[in-house]
């Protein structure tokens, strides 16, 4: 019995053949010609669709069909030299070869071709910004339609060889559309729309390499044995026979996705038509969040991404010499409302530098000198406060409102202020203008200078006096002010692009004797040594510079008398009380100087600045912000039209923009997560007095989002009470209002006293807020 099962258990063995596989499967082929072909199609799709739909979005001409015939040629050909192992390596080496003689042959037509695409970009960009461009760059050729069709072949050509390398090998689709939309965030960003063919050509591309992708149509990864009994897969990981193509399938997928993108652009243009695209955009947030950069890149070129100054408009509280570049952002730092009186400049300042510390380049502040015994205007405002009350002829009395919007908030002063109240993120400060014909005196009486404010330091000797001997004759106080004036003028150009002060040197005898040119910050300091040398008190200011055309530009503060903020004589008549934005561009340095018979006052020495800055050659400025100059020389190749491209300049191009895109992808998605666990660590470490005005800080920002009003609240009674009001009536509004004062008090004493806050009172406090939170967004 037992060996008839074992009989039957062979028997069935026999029969058993295991899986069929029939000669077919061995003997199918797929037809390699025809799969690059369509591989290079779809790199000609993302290539010519990209490059037209920047082009397209400017409104920039070209020729069109040498432009998609010779780029179709290309990226077919290119996909071609994968065909055999040997034709990739000889093809590719041929290809660069015959690319880099094209390049240098053309190389003024690519050159102005590339100044014309970004005078042109830069001109829209400027105009959507609203900022003034001075910069542009010379066209060596100046018929654009044929230099730019040269450059999109150029880039064509370019594009070409790296979407195949990504689409012929693996399919990533992923890496080819970073490539493809990186120079395409401009036009977006700028909302410029580009034409309909070149969108559904990116977009048919795409979907072509994802649907392939998908199927595992690319590039073999794993090689197939063939036998007349057996195969077997050889590979990494994945175990899969991926080059078995039919090509039949492959052009329908292909006709597929074209139509696809056909289809979803019909569909989304008739639920929205292209003119109601911009109707009623608002803007979006995280775009706003980055205008003040893209303004700064554009006003500034590539080096507006590093070497930037760490404080405004390049003026850094007495430090010097550590910025290479200034660049400005242009968003509001102060906003100042005043009545106007005079149509000179208004210097506000916040830092007065008396000692100048050589080769540490810093001015020491008038705060932090011991014993100084030099009063600031004091005396001054005496003068003219008596003159006013006396209501002598040219006395005035204004009051100005500051308010600290882009800055840290400190004080900002006119001269001659007599008193600052404190207000929310600023002050309002009361002051005794020094206008024509009111002259304010001072006695021999009044200290309002020392020795200090006449030192010059040794090492700073030399090139000082070899400066003071050029001005000419000594006389008063005005002529040398003149005359170091017209020196610097005729001498020393300003530059925002001085170059950073080398190690080792002194910031004010390198300015004076080898650098030659620099910004405010430059020509103020020497100026202090300057004077100081021929015998005139002097310091060293810096704050900001308010002038009459920005005053008259200002707008009118609605329900505001002039006559509540300016009483006296004025320059230009009785005008309005005005609000005057205050940017970066507006800080400023200049020099104090001393006159024993009216006191201190300001005087700026800084020339008018050039109108024809250094233009660097675009390549040069290019391989500069890819590979930095960390010498902070700004020294540029006279050559204007010389196309140098550094040897791993694309590849730095590629990885520039995609790390670029990938780092606004990240800010975009990080974002709310940074903010989240900044929060929490900070709350971690806070005391408790800071985490109840933490948590409190928190709740009431969100509650803000939901009522609009509630931000005229000011002070934790107001808020707190608000809420309660506008809180429907139940049990939780019972509870929580009897206990009310006891925790505006205790938010109170965290937030603006000096006694610690018990742990128990804290928890108990927390508890409560936790519930007028709850209850309150309900």
């Amino acid at each position: 019995m037992a060996k008839k099962k074992h009989a039957d258990t062979i028997e069935s063995m026999e029969l058993c053949e295991g899986v069929y596989l029939q000669e077919e499967f061995f003997e199918k082929k797929e037809n390699r010609v025809l799969t690059l072909l369509l591989k290079g199609f779809i790199v000609y799709l993302l290539s010519m669709g990209s490059i037209g739909f920047y082009l397209t979005a400017f409104d920039i001409s070209f020729h069109v069909g040498l432009c998609h015939a010779l780029i179709l040629l290309t990226s077919l050909g290119c996909a071609m030299l994968y065909y055999r192992l040997m034709v990739e390596n000889l093809g590719y080496l041929f290809l660069f070869v015959t690319f880099a003689f094209l390049v240098f042959t053309f190389r003024d037509y690519i050159n102005s071709g590339f100044y014309a695409i970004v005078n042109i970009t830069v001109d829209n960009a400027a105009q959507y910004f609203d900022v003034d461009i001075q910069r542009l760059y010379e066209e060596k050729i100046g018929n654009r339609y044929v230099t730019v069709t040269f450059v999109a072949l150029f880039i064509g050509i370019v594009l070409d060889i790296l979407l195949n390398v990504y689409i012929s090998r693996r399919m990533q689709y992923v890496t080819a559309i970073v490539i493809i939309m990186c120079l395409n965030l401009i036009p977006l960003y700028l909302t410029m729309e580009p034409d309909l063919l070149y969108v559904l050509m990116m977009l048919a591309g795409v979907a072509m390499a994802i649907i392939f992708k998908a199927g595992k149509h690319y590039s073999p990864q794993v090689s197939v044995k063939r036998s007349n009994a057996q195969f077997q897969v050889q590979g990494k990981k994945k175990k899969e026979v991926a080059y078995v193509y039919d090509v039949k399938a492959m052009v329908q997928a292909g006709v597929l996705a074209v139509v696809t993108a056909i289809l979803v652009v019909t569909a989304a243009s008739s639920f929205r038509p292209k003119e109601s695209f911009n109707v009623g955009y608002t803007g979006n947030k995280y775009k706003d969040l980055t205008m003040a950069a893209m303004s700064t890149l554009l006003v500034d070129g590539f080096e507006g991404l590093y070497h930037r100054t760490g404080t405004n408009g390049g003026v850094g509280g007495g430090k010097l010499g550590e910025v290479s570049t200034v660049y400005l952002d242009n968003q509001t730092d102060l906003v100042v409302k005043m009545a106007p009186y005079t149509s000179n400049r208004i210097y506000l300042k916040s830092f007065t530098g008396v000692r100048y510390n050589p080769y540490a380049n810093e001015w020491t502040p008038m705060s932090e000198i011991r014993n100084y015994d030099g009063m600031d205007t004091s005396a001054e405002v005496r003068s003219l406060k008596e003159q006013y009350e006396e209501n002598r002829e040219g006395s005035a009395k204004a009051t100005m409102e500051i308010q600290c919007v882009g800055v840290y908030p400190q004080l900002y002063q006119p001269y001659y202020t007599a008193d600052a109240e404190a207000i929310r993120n600023g002050y309002t400060i009361t002051y005794y203008p020094r206008v024509a014909g009111n002259r304010a005196s001072v006695t021999s009486e009044s200290v309002a200078y020392n020795d200090m404010d006449l030192y010059v330091p040794e090492e700073n000797l030399e090139a000082v006096s070899q400066v003071a001997s050029e001005l000419g004759t000594i006389g008063t106080t005005d002529h040398v002010i003149e005359e170091l004036k017209n020196y610097y003028q005729e001498n020393y150009p300003y530059t925002v692009r001085p170059g950073k002060t080398p190690k080792k040197k002194d910031f004010v005898n390198y300015f004076l004797l080898e650098n030659k040119k620099g910004y405010c910050s430059y020509f103020a300091s020497a100026a202090v040594l300057i004077f100081r040398y021929m015998g005139i008190p002097a310091r060293y200011v810096e704050g900001y510079a308010i002038d009459y055309d920005q005053i008259l530009s200002g707008e009118l503060v609605d329900g505001a008398d002039y006559a509540d903020y300016y009483d006296g004589y004025s320059e230009i008549g009785e005008t309005a009380y005005v609000k005057v934005d205050v940017t970066d561009a507006d800080a400023h340095a200049w020099v104090e100087v001393y006159d024993p018979v009216i006191g201190w006052y300001p005087v700026d020495v800084t020339p008018s600045s050039s109108d024809d800055e250094d233009i660097t050659n675009f390549w040069d400025e290019f391989a500069d912000f890819m590979g930095g100059d960390e010498s902070g020389s700004d020294t540029v190749t006279e050559n204007g039209n010389a196309l140098t491209i550094p040897d791993n300049l694309m590849r730095n191009i590629v990885y520039g923009l995609a790390v670029i895109a990938a780092g606004f992808v990240v800010f975009l998605l990080g974002k709310q997560f940074v903010l989240w666990m900044l929060f929490y660590i900070r709350f971690a470490k806070a005391s408790y007095n800071d985490k109840l005005i933490l948590y409190y800080s928190r709740m009431v920002k969100r509650y803000e989002k939901r009522h609009t009003e509630f931000a005229t609240c000011k002070n934790y009674e107001n808020q707190i009470q608000y809420m309660l009001t506008h809180m429907a009536q139940g049990e939780a509004r019972t509870e929580l209002e009897p206990q009310a004062g006891t925790v505006i008090e205790i938010l109170n004493i965290a937030g603006f006293s000096n006694q610690s806050v018990e742990e128990a009172t804290y928890k108990k406090t927390q508890e409560y807020l936790k519930k007028l939170r709850r209850a309150a967004e309900k």
